[in-house]
């Protein structure tokens, strides 16, 4: 866990709930004045910090964001500014994974790998996922297949030919489970 000897968060809630369930406000880069090898004794003219946010069901993206404006605005001193450029945004998005479509995909996953599933709530984003059921009305189903050291989002970002063949067998499995699915619904 890049270095960190001990966890620690909001109490109450487990390590995996923190990791993915969670509401999460992150500093995730800053930066300002002399940035080199050394030290230069300067008062930098400016400064700049990126955040994000995990929002969670029954919260509004917007809304968060004007309170986490509204909050920081209200921490600088007089004289100092703040400008704030707002980046992308996405609904939150969470679906049932006991459901017909998700106990499908779970019958999939165990006839495609041999063993049941891990259920893991993972706070990753893919804002189109909450656009599919607000326009759609349909559930995505979001099924990761990834080995542990697959380097995700990085420059060799990789994925195991065993694991991407054995997603085509399970999603071939899943169609036909979720066509049946479809069909009792009728």
């Amino acid at each position: 866990m890049a270095g960190v000897t001990e966890v620690f968060g909001e109490a109450g809630f487990s390590t995996l709930e923190r990791l993915g369930a969670r509401p999460t406000a992150e500093v995730n880069g800053f930066g300002g004045g002399y940035q080199g090898a050394g030290t230069k004794t300067i008062l930098p003219k400016e400064a700049f910090f990126k955040l994000s946010f995990r929002v969670v069901a029954n919260q509004d993206p917007k809304t968060i964001l004007d309170l986490a404006a509204n909050y920081l605005k209200k921490q600088l001193p007089p004289g100092v500014s703040l400008e704030i450029s707002l980046g992308h945004c996405g609904e939150p998005y969470a679906t049932n994974p006991h459901s017909a479509d998700g106990c499908a995909a779970q019958e999939a996953l165990k006839e495609t790998f041999n063993t049941d599933p891990f259920l893991l709530r993972d706070g990753a984003s893919i804002p189109i996922v909450a656009s599919f059921k607000k326009i759609l009305g349909v559930d995505s189903l979001l099924i990761g297949l990834a080995n542990p050291d697959c380097g995700m989002h990085s420059p060799n970002e990789n994925m195991l030919l065993e694991n991407f063949l054995n997603g085509i067998r399970m999603n071939q499995i899943l169609l036909e489970k979720l066509a049946r699915v479809q069909a009792k619904l009728k």
